[in-house]
């Protein structure tokens, strides 16, 4: 025989007390679906490592007029990059792995296809923020970034490596290898945005007081170079998709600009450094 559940008189007032108190708590958050709501939940789906989660939350808030729209876009740009890098360098990896010992084709070619994909989304997700990023840079003369600094390990994920060296490595370490090199991505963009270029541990000191504080200029150098970096998916020798290429280059071409007429002479010649690369990319895409 089933029993059945009954509430006593006296404690319908309580439980009515409980549910209010709970609806008032609930209450004084932010409400949901506004820029507020949207930029606390990237916060944590970043937090649990459910990177398009944050993007989608981050493209709401920069869409906003919110107080955080500009960092909520800086914020989206360096992890679209960042990811990009990732899935390019597993891309570019199993590629050459399967080159050396054509064997694994059938266990790789998927997955690169699918590495490869996924870059070309942030890739262009990036390509198209450039105007918006440009925008906040030129309105003064320092970029604040204000986000969480990525953890993780700038070296590249020993699995990865013991592929290249011939050695056979069981799925899940190769599994736990991709989740690494994404990580690694992030990592090496936040520190590029920083204006400290490879140099993890600089960057995360820039990063310490709260906000990292980049230079005008050197920050349109990252964007052109950050551009130039990613915009190899498109070559020939990877998507070919020169017309995409194209479009990136010259967008690079142009956030370098101001750099190239840089007073302080170490970053002219960076700039004049990645300009030559470019050309020289360009040049090839002629042939």
């Amino acid at each position: 025989m089933r029993t059945r559940l009954w509430t006593p008189l006296f404690m319908v007032p309580v439980l009515i007390g409980w549910t209010l108190a709970s609806c008032g708590s609930g209450s004084s958050g932010p409400q949901t679906g506004s820029p507020a709501w949207y930029w606390q939940a990237a916060q944590e789906t970043y937090a649990n490592g459910d990177y398009d989660k944050t993007l989608a939350h981050l493209e709401a808030v920069a869409k906003s007029e919110s107080e955080n729209r500009d960092q909520a876009a800086l914020w989206r740009a360096t992890l679209a990059t960042g990811l990009a890098r990732g899935y390019m360098e597993l891309g570019n990896t199993l590629e050459d792995v399967v080159k050396d010992n054509p064997s694994l084709a059938g266990e790789f070619t998927v997955r690169i296809q699918d590495f490869r994909r996924n870059a070309r989304r942030h890739a262009i997700s990036f390509t198209e923020s450039i105007g918006a990023l440009r925008k906040i840079a030129e309105a003064q003369p320092t970029v604040k970034l204000q986000f969480p600094f990525p953890s993780g390990s700038a070296n590249e994920a020993p699995a990865l490596v013991s592929l290249k060296e011939g050695e056979k490595v069981p799925p899940t370490q190769i599994d736990a290898a991709v989740d690494y090199t994404l990580q690694r991505g992030l990592l090496l963009q936040a520190a590029l945005m920083a204006g400290a270029g490879s140099d993890v541990a600089k960057a995360q000191g820039q990063f310490q007081p709260g906000a990292a504080e980049v230079p005008r200029l050197v920050f349109l150098q990252v964007l052109g170079k950050s551009l130039y970096d990613i915009s190899a998916l498109f070559s020939n020798d990877q998507l070919h998709e020169p017309k995409i290429q194209k479009v990136m280059l010259d967008s690079a071409l142009q956030c370098l600009a101001p750099a190239l007429e840089a007073e302080d002479a170490q970053l002219k010649q960076q700039s004049e450094e990645i300009k030559k690369e470019i050309d020289k990319q360009a040049e090839k895409m002629k042939v």
